[in-house]
């Protein structure tokens, strides 16, 4: 099970995205520019994906505990 005892650099990063978080974004991505080639006209960004992509702009909280890895 990975674990780290080094404290976290919080100034690494602006914000921390989770595996899924990219995937979202990336899912996202593909489907705009899905929706722009087939419609050119059709909105470039819809209500559902920019609510996605202002959850994930703020970013996850830093942990200084143990970094623990899924069962």
């Amino acid at each position: 099970m990975p674990y780290c005892d080094e404290p976290h650099d919080s100034h690494a990063w602006r914000t921390v995205h989770s595996p899924d978080d990219v995937r979202l974004l990336r899912r996202d991505r593909a489907a705009a520019e899905e929706r722009l080639r087939l419609d050119p006209e059709a909105t470039e960004v819809t209500p559902e994906e920019r609510q996605n992509w202002e959850r994930i702009k703020v970013g996850r909280p830093w942990s200084d505990g143990p970094i623990l890895g899924r069962r």
